[in-house]
């Protein structure tokens, strides 16, 4: 019995420290991810967590930050994996470094942010996730890139729709990148996100010149309906349809040459009078006594009205319940080109973007088939800071409208503002809109109501002033 016992025992003790861990050779977590890495392919440097990254391998991402790479570390290119997997639109991958703290505003060494990257690529769910991560997108490249522009030039429309509403700097200019690229749906997101078909580039160009120079037709349409002047010129006196003149698109010119529908006839509220606009045709450019807002069907204007659905009169009140919809504006599709040396006579080119000669016209002279007429000619030179010393031409005339009577003056070389300016604003509880014009008054607020007046209307602001206390709120487009 004693023998048996003797004999078991060593090999109760061997099996039971087979079983038992041996310390030596256990491996750590970081260890393990280590291997793991190599077994992929993958070496530990910044490199490949970078290729990682770019290839969306999730998996081998996690490896790498389980394995003690810092998630910030940047590529002999100077970029994060977190850029990295932005610019190829790898969602998955971007949301890994993100949960595990990955700078999402970081900074590339062309000065561009993941966003930006992600935003061109086109990847929404990518957008969305640096978005929910705080991702800036206001951030502006070296190269005056922002996210939205990066998208709307690309054609992406799914991330301009995530982009677009908090992008309100850069929105102007992204729809004149959309125009030049030809996305109707791009340019319709940017419109309905409030971006403005008068906005101007540093060259003075509209967003339709720069569709109609690009011949992209569609667009053009698209702006027209929205309100774009045909008659506008940049800085150097040309029209949209001299734009696709010279780009060899005459279809698109003759478009642009065309009349512009009639307007439509606007509801008044009780006390007015019902609004019919008078049409005419000025050497292709339409003219109404009375211009509204595109797309107003239905609006009411707000002069001496009571605005129904805001809470209360306060600058909160308003801002909280009105909606900037629309902006109207109208141009004279006139231009003074000079005045004759004897003062009594001026040359005027009628803006209609066909290639024709200025008209010659004295004082008292109806200008061409227009409608308007020459009332007065100023010849005068002044010196001015633009001039560096020397005198420059500030002639200047007087012209009146004969459908409305109006009279309005042209400085040369100057386009002329009708001033007829209107504005589209929306009551978010009744989804009521108002046409409103400045200087409209106006009551609002339940029990105690408090009097403004449109102070101003600008292509991305309504201006309204209490007319109690002075202040102003700004309804943004």
């Amino acid at each position: 019995m004693t023998s048996r016992l003797q004999f078991s025992l060593p090999v109760v003790v061997a099996a039971t420290t087979a079983l038992l861990p041996m310390t030596s050779c256990r491996k750590t977590p970081q260890e393990k991810s280590l291997q793991q890495l190599s077994e992929r392919g993958y070496q530990f440097t910044p490199s490949d967590f970078s290729k990682a990254a770019l290839d969306g391998n999730v998996l081998g991402v996690k490896e790498f930050l389980d394995a003690g790479m810092n998630v910030d570390l940047v590529d002999k290119s100077g970029n994060t994996a977190l850029f990295r997997a932005a610019q190829m639109g790898q969602a998955n991958a971007v949301k890994e470094l993100l949960g595990h703290g990955a700078k999402v505003n970081f900074e590339s060494p062309d000065g561009e942010t993941p966003l930006i990257a992600a935003a061109r690529n086109g990847n929404a769910k990518t957008v969305k996730a640096l978005l929910d991560a705080g991702a800036d997108p206001s951030r502006v490249s070296p190269k005056k890139w922002t996210a939205l522009k990066a998208a709307a030039y690309a054609g992406h429309a799914g991330v301009v729709r995530l982009l677009a509403a908090k992008s309100g700097d850069s929105i102007d200019d992204a729809l004149q990148l959309a125009c030049i690229k030809g996305d109707t749906a791009v340019v319709d997101l940017l419109l309905n996100n409030g971006a403005s078909v008068y906005a101007r580039s540093p060259e003075g160009k509209t967003s339709l010149m720069f569709a109609a120079a690009n011949g992209n037709r569609e667009v053009v349409e698209l702006l027209l309906t929205r309100g774009a002047d045909k008659s506008a010129i940049d800085q150097s006196q040309r029209t949209a349809a001299q734009f696709a003149e010279e780009a060899k698109h005459p279809e698109l010119a003759m478009l642009l040459n065309e009349p512009a529908a009639p307007v439509a006839k606007v509801k008044i509220m009780e006390g007015d009078e019902t609004g019919e606009p008078e049409g005419g045709e000025v050497a292709g450019v339409a003219l109404t006594a009375a211009s509204t807002p595109s797309g107003n069907g239905g609006a009411v204007r707000l002069s001496n009205t009571r605005l129904e659905g805001v809470a209360n009169g306060s600058a909160q009140g308003l801002k909280s319940s009105l909606q900037f919809r629309d902006y109207h504006q109208r141009q004279l599709p006139l231009l003074l080109d000079s005045i004759t040396e004897d003062g009594d006579q001026a040359v005027i080119r009628v803006l209609s973007g066909r290639q024709e000669a200025p008209l010659v016209v004295a004082a008292g002279q109806p200008i061409g088939n227009t409608g308007f007429e020459l009332i007065k000619t100023t010849r005068k030179f002044i010196y001015t800071k633009m001039g560096k010393g020397a005198l420059v031409d500030a002639s200047r005339v007087l012209v009146r409208d004969h459908r409305t009577g109006q009279e309005y003056q042209m400085i040369k070389d100057t386009p002329a503002q009708s001033n007829d300016l209107a504005a589209t604003l929306r009551v978010g509880e009744t989804g009521q809109t108002y046409e409103v014009r400045p200087d409209d008054q106006f009551t609002v607020g339940d029990g105690q109501e408090v009097k403004y007046r449109v102070q101003d209307i600008r292509p991305t602001q309504v201006v309204l002033e209490n007319l109690e206390n002075g202040e102003t709120v700004t309804v943004a487009r």
